[in-house]
This record gives structure tokens, C-alpha cells and sequence, in this order.
């Protein structure tokens, strides 16, 4: 699972916390099959503590500005967020057990490239704001509504 997010901001002198998603979080197409559904519990399993936690956060810093409470130690926090989301899509849950070297030096490449663009994009701004993007990951949109597919979705 996911590393608690809280601890690596509390016991280390970094304000700067990135996040690197090895899970896609939202997929356009609904699962059909028992490996397609099986997959995706998966990766909502994996997902779903890290979810909980950046929403945390992300209220808790809230409510510090807000309210004007404890500011020395959590308005600090800045979060960041790498991940090869189109990349990421086109790997299935099985692709964790693969350990051929042809395979991890592709998501060797798919990583440095990630890092590289994620680093021209926001350089500038580590260690002066956030670059994490709550509707980036789509965790704001839809909030408590069952599944609808991204083609649904845009009927609306």
C-alpha cells in the first residue's frame, strides 16, 4: 500500500511533499469483464487511503487558513503530484508481477520523462506553493455519485 502521508511532513524538516501515483484514478471505460472489474478494485484499493489522506490535508489546511490556527506548523505543507496517467492506463494490475528488465527499463523511461516534464512545468514553484490539483485527480467532480463514465459524464 501507500506510505500515511502525515508522518513524512512531521518527522522530517521538508515542507515540500511529491507524490508519485503509480495508479490511475479514474478510467473513461467502465470494467465489463472478471479481470477488468478485479483490476480496477485493485487500483481503487491501492488508491483509496491516498485519496482519504490528500482530501485531509487538503481540509485541514482549509480550515488553518480559515481559522488562523496553528500556522507555524501545517500552512507549510506544500503538495505536489507526479503521475504518467495515459501511460499508467494501458497497464493492468498483472504488470506489477512483471519484473523482465525490458519492462522496467520502459517504466524507467515512462518515469524519467514524467519527472522531466513534471519538473519544467514546476520548478519554479516547489518550495513556494502546491502544484497538487484536487480537480486534477478528479476527486472533487462527482463527489458521492456512482460511477458514470467520462462519455456519460459529458453528456450532462
Amino acid at each position: 500500500g501507500n506510505p500515511a502521508l502525515f508522518p513524512l511532513h512531521e518527522e522530517t524538516a521538508a515542507h515540500d511533499l511529491l507524490i508519485v501515483q503509480t495508479n490511475p484514478i479514474v478510467r473513461e471505460e467502465l470494467p465489463r469483464t472478471a479481470t477488468e472489474i478485479m483490476n480496477r478494485l485493485n487500483e481503487i484499493t491501492f488508491n483509496a487511503s491516498l485519496i482519504k489522506e490528500i482530501s485531509s490535508i487538503m481540509l485541514l489546511k482549509t480550515l488553518i487558513d480559515e481559522e488562523n490556527v496553528d500556522r507555524v506548523r501545517y500552512t507549510d505543507m506544500r503538495l505536489h503530484r507526479i503521475c504518467a496517467e495515459k501511460e499508467l492506463l494501458e497497464l493492468s494490475v498483472s504488470s506489477k508481477l512483471n519484473a523482465e528488465w525490458d519492462f522496467l527499463d520502459h517504466l524507467y523511461q515512462i518515469g524519467h520523462g514524467t519527472a522531466d516534464r513534471w519538473l519544467l512545468a514546476n520548478f519554479d514553484r516547489l518550495g513556494k506553493e502546491s502544484t497538487l490539483d484536487m480537480r486534477e485527480m478528479n476527486l472533487t467532480e462527482n463527489a458521492g455519485e456512482p460511477y458514470v463514465d467520462a462519455a456519460a459524464r459529458a453528456k450532462r
